[in-house]
This record gives structure tokens, C-alpha cells and sequence, in this order.
């Protein structure tokens, strides 16, 4: 990840450090240390798994919905699609019931 334009120095430490924090504290403040505690730690390896013979939009597919289940979002269709990008994902939320990722 680029700290910014080309040929500018490396920033040590942790910059966004102070961002950081505030998005804790309002996570916290919203959902409550129980709410927070609520959601485990992390995804199992094995949800995120993609084996070299997985058809890639199948398991695009098999990986977004184990993340929908562990953020406890609601169930919805999802589309997958791929394009190039700035960063290694995105998921855009719209009116309807699906995600497109």
C-alpha cells in the first residue's frame, strides 16, 4: 500500500493511528461492548479457502456469503464481477436485495 505519490518519503509509524481510534470508539458507542463482542474474532480459514481448481465467480460467491453471515448482514443475492481496481476489493450496497461485489 502506497503511503503516497511516487518519490515521496515513507511515513514510519502509524499515521492513521488517530482515525483508527475514533472508528473504534463510535463502533463501540453504536453497538455497545456487548453488541462488538457479539461478532467473532474472525472467518475461519476454511470459509475463505479458494482451491486452484474453484471456479473463480463460484467461489467469489462461496466467500461473500460466509462474510454476510459473519457481519450477521441480511441474506441477499450476490453478483460477482470483476474489473480493474485501485484496491483488492469492493462491495457496493444498493436499495435492492443483492451485493455486488
Amino acid at each position: 500500500m502506497a503511503n503516497g505519490p511516487p518519490g515521496a518519503p515513507v511515513v514510519h509509524g502509524f499515521p492513521h493511528l488517530d482515525t483508527v481510534r475514533s472508528a473504534i470508539t463510535a463502533l463501540y458507542r453504536r453497538l455497545s461492548a456487548d453488541g462488538v463482542h457479539a461478532y467473532a474474532t474472525s472467518l475461519p480459514p476454511a470459509d475463505a479457502a479458494f482451491a486452484d481448481e474453484d471456479d473463480l465467480h463460484l467461489g467469489a460467491q462461496r466467500v461473500a456469503r460466509s462474510l454476510v453471515q459473519h457481519l450477521h448482514l441480511p441474506e441477499a443475492r450476490m453478483i460477482v464481477g470483476f474489473r480493474a481496481m485501485e484496491h483488492a476489493a469492493s462491495v457496493e450496497l444498493t436499495a435492492g436485495p443483492e451485493y455486488f461485489i
